[in-house]
């Protein structure tokens, strides 16, 4: 074991350590593991639409009853866990709203209508410091690319937390 303070020396010949490295593959799905993930998920869009009319004050005790059905009950606990982590993110995004701290992002999407479907075509967007600036920079986004509005394309701008920037843009992106 080696201490804090010391350096792990390179290998001698670094191709034959490479060779020697395995790497995981993930396993094929089988259609009985699609089909038995398809039935467990069906039923996740109610979670979210469970809590989501709730205020500040009937989130927190709902995520405290989360986290209580999930130490009664063992075998659903991660379940009850994940439940009381989503809405831990509802809640906090919630506060921000409300007070206005934290990170902001201005966004701007073109949307294009195609023969049977909207897709988005292209994002931009803008991390700001402050609510206001966000405000003020999605106005600007709308104002420069205001020339990609055409009888097929449309902009949406939103104003929105860095916590639903995360989600909207995916993780480790800018």
């Amino acid at each position: 074991m080696l201490h804090p303070t010391q350096e792990l020396e390179p290998p001698a010949n670094p191709a034959r350590f490479m060779l020697n490295a395995t790497v995981r593959r993930k396993p094929p799905l089988t259609w009985d593991a699609k089909k038995a993930l398809e039935d467990a998920s069906k039923g996740f869009f109610k979670i979210a639409l469970a809590f989501e009319h709730l205020k500040e004050p009937s989130l927190k005790s709902f995520i405290a009853e989360a986290i209580s059905w999930a130490e009664l009950n063992i075998e659903y606990a991660p379940l009850y866990r994940a439940i009381a982590e989503m809405a831990e993110w509802k809640l906090e995004v919630r506060k921000r709203y409300r007070t206005g701290r934290g990170v902001w992002y201005a966004v701007l999407s073109v949307m294009e209508k195609r023969d049977t479907y909207t897709e988005e075509v292209t994002r931009f967007h803008q991390r700001c410091e402050k609510r206001a600036d966000a405000v003020k920079a999605a106005k600007d986004l709308v104002s420069k690319h205001v020339e990609l509005l055409s009888a097929s394309t449309w902009l949406d701008v939103e104003v929105m937390t860095d916590l639903e920037w995360e989600r909207l843009s995916g993780p480790g992106n800018p």
